[in-house]
């Protein structure tokens, strides 16, 4: 059904995030700052977009890219398993910090 001919109420697809956007900034600096301290020689930024893996999600919402898979270094680091559980234990941090802020405002 097209979007803009649809008969359901409430937000659409691509708007669906629209509610999200702050709680999805707000894990996403969190995501940065844990980045940052697990990988210092590495920039971490955060660049918003409006990615249509997102829309319909009724939730906060952030894409991590920890790799360039183009950058042989990168590509290297993909059999590193210490690498990789860093990755999964920043991610696993940042997300126990963001419920804990999000659970006392």
């Amino acid at each position: 059904m097209d979007e803009e001919n649809s008969t359901q109420e409430g937000p659409t697809w691509r708007t669906s995030q629209h509610d999200y956007y702050q709680d999805s900034h707000d894990l996403a600096e969190i995501l940065k700052e844990q980045f940052t301290k697990a990988f210092p020689e590495k920039e971490t930024e955060i660049i918003p977009a409006d990615l249509i893996q997102f829309h319909g999600l009724h939730m906060p919402a952030v894409m991590i890219e920890p790799l360039c898979l183009s950058n042989p270094e990168d590509d290297l680091k993909l059999n590193d398993r210490f690498f990789l559980a860093t990755i999964a234990q920043t991610v696993v941090d940042s997300l126990t910090e963001y419920d804990s802020i999000q659970f006392f405002e």
